[in-house]
């Protein structure tokens, strides 16, 4: 599966200790993962074959400070590959789409229309590639910031609970 989307937090020196702050963390993570799985889920929400999207969280050993989260893409293989075209973009087509055809998904947008129509192709060629959409980009320039402020919070929170 190929790798989507990364957030990372960097921890305060110190040890994460076992307990409620690594609790607080590790949950943190886990929303963070939801979350991003759900911004991906929108991209391809129009697409009648569309890959899944994993969330693999990994709190690190205590000797690093080091947690994040990734989105992975898993499920049908020529769907992560069309995801993955789509994403990137391709610098030409082999299919030659009618002038009706209006693509699902816009660069710099993370929402999927209905398109029109579905799928047009009126022949085969080479034709103009697919414009890049950007998609894990925008989610991580997103959500990186927020999960950081998100992660520092969590072990405030953690450190509440524990108390003195």
């Amino acid at each position: 599966m190929p790798l989507l989307v990364r957030a990372k937090a960097i921890l305060p020196k110190g040890q994460l200790q076992p307990g409620v702050i690594a609790t607080e963390v590790r949950n943190q993570v886990t929303t963070e993962g939801r979350r991003i799985q759900r911004l991906l889920e929108g991209t391809v929400k129009t697409w009648r074959n569309k890959p899944s999207f994993v969330p693999v969280q990994r709190v690190a050993p205590t000797q690093s400070r080091v947690v994040s989260v990734t989105v992975r893409a898993g499920g049908n293989a020529q769907a992560v590959d069309h995801f993955g075209k789509v994403n990137n973009g391709t610098t030409y087509r082999i299919s030659v789409m009618s002038p009706r055809f209006r693509p699902k998904t816009t660069p710099g947008s993370l929402r999927a229309g209905p398109g029109h129509p579905p799928f047009d192709p009126v022949g085969f060629g080479l034709s103009p590639g697919i414009k890049a959409r950007h998609f894990t980009q925008q989610i991580h320039d997103l959500r990186q910031p927020e999960f950081s402020r998100n992660v520092r919070a969590a072990i405030q929170r953690g450190i509440r609970k524990r108390g003195p």
